[in-house]
């Protein structure tokens, strides 16, 4: 009788489970492909992530470098051609605060006799022969066949 309770036991428990279903073991291997096709699609995107990761450092390294030699040339290139355009004085660039590659470059000039101070409190005459020089500056660093420019004196006066 205990045997005989024990199979009613039984029978209800699997009748109760429903119906099985007989897909479901192609099912779970169809999941498990996909599952494993994904974790493989994961691996090779971090892979790939991390070797560009690795590129945009070297790249950001190198650019740094290149910015801060061209830099001080240009900075050098800057002041030789503002105490040329001047007949003496001194000028200078200064970079900002944070990131080189991204930070505002102040400009700072001494016209001779004058103190030093930035480009935005002088003259309209006075900045445009300090553009100028930073213009000639550049095209010293890296020369162009030629170079137009459209009344670029039209700020000085006629003293200068």
């Amino acid at each position: 009788s205990k045997i005989k309770d024990d199979i009613f036991k039984l029978k209800t428990q699997i009748t109760a489970l429903g119906t099985v279903n007989l897909a479901a073991i192609a099912e779970y291997e169809e999941v498990c492909e996909k599952y494993e096709f994904m974790s493989a699609q994961e691996e090779d995107l971090n892979k790939a992530k991390d070797e560009l990761m690795t590129v945009i450092y070297e790249m950001t390294t190198k650019m740094q470098e290149l910015f801060r030699e061209n830099f001080k040339i240009l900075n050098e290139n800057f002041n030789e051609t503002f105490k040329d355009l001047f007949k003496g004085g001194n000028a200078e660039l200064i970079l900002g605060e944070g990131d080189e590659l991204t930070a505002n470059i102040e400009i700072n000039v001494q016209p001779p006799g004058k103190k030093l101070q930035n480009i935005n409190l002088m003259s309209g005459g006075e900045k445009v022969l300090s553009a100028i020089a930073l213009l000639f500056a550049i095209l010293k660093m890296k020369p162009t066949p030629f170079c137009i420019l459209d009344e670029i004196e039209a700020a000085l006066d006629d003293a200068n």
